[in-house]
């Protein structure tokens, strides 16, 4: 199972409690950790919403523990997708959460949540 985790790095260390609790438990296990800068175009608002407040529902509600797994079916279901022409030949490109502008993004919020109403009979409770 892959986890992803977002937060600030604060005087030399990772602000986001939840990965030191993941850490704890990988005790002698290899783990890989990729880390890079966010340079998000969406809100930090709109962030704290995203992970904890859509994706986690979701996840709680079907059972599912990879968070990451509803996010990109988000991303695919949801998010319109882009086009790019190579030597005459149209491609289609999945955009994602990350190249939203604050706008699309909170149009992506609701549909996300009318998504899970209609699809999943459940009412995520976020406003942004």
């Amino acid at each position: 199972m892959k986890n992803y985790f977002q937060g600030k790095v604060l005087d030399g260390g990772f602000s986001y409690k939840e990965w030191y609790n993941w850490l704890a438990k990988q005790e002698e296990k290899r783990i890989e950790v990729f880390a890079a800068p966010i340079t998000n175009k969406r809100s930090e608002s709109q962030n704290a919403l995203w992970w904890p407040l859509i994706v986690r529902t979701i996840c709680e509600h079907i059972g599912e523990q990879d968070e990451w797994k509803i996010h990109r079916l988000l991303e695919k279901k949801l998010i319109p997708k882009d086009h790019i022409t190579i030597k005459g030949k149209t491609e289609e490109i999945q955009k994602t959460c990350s190249e939203l502008k604050v706008g699309e993004f909170s149009a992506f919020i609701e549909d996300c949540k009318n998504w899970a109403a209609e699809n999943l009979d459940i009412r995520v409770q976020a406003n942004d």
